[in-house]
């Protein structure tokens, strides 16, 4: 999860500097293909737009400017979309459960009286590990 929050925000201050200098680093579109390139393939499958993208490098020499600059924005709004882990943690008297997202942010979404209710409840928000 560390690996895609870091290229989450390697994507997001891409896509900033770009706009702000009005152009693309072709050093920086290099290392955004390999940090795609590096997604463990089991999240890498559920971003179909990241897949193209490597595709695309794969098959194009000469990448086409227009093109390349969407791509940090196609690489955050793939990591966004990927399904949250749940977590819990203690908080005072109660516990918290809440929804870990690859992007690094972090929803509140209850509170229990007791770890066994917030751990019984990670349990089921959670999807079976089916690999």
């Amino acid at each position: 999860m560390e690996q895609l929050r870091k290229l989450f925000e390697y994507s997001q201050q891409l896509n900033s500097s770009w706009e702000e200098n009005e152009s693309i680093d072709w050093s920086e579109a290099e290392s955004l293909v390999e940090q795609c390139k590096s997604i463990p393939l089991n999240d890498r499958l559920q971003m179909k737009p990241v897949l193209e993208l490597i595709s695309y490098t794969d098959k194009n020499e000469d990448w086409d400017s227009g093109e390349v600059g969407r791509w940090p924005d196609i690489v955050c709004a793939e990591i966004e979309a990927l399904p949250p882990t749940y977590e819990y943690r203690e908080d005072g008297d109660v516990w918290e459960v809440f929804a870990s997202y690859k992007s690094g942010s972090q929803e509140w979404r209850a509170t229990t009286e007791t770890e066994f209710l917030a751990k019984t409840l990670v349990e089921v928000l959670n999807p079976a590990d089916l690999t």
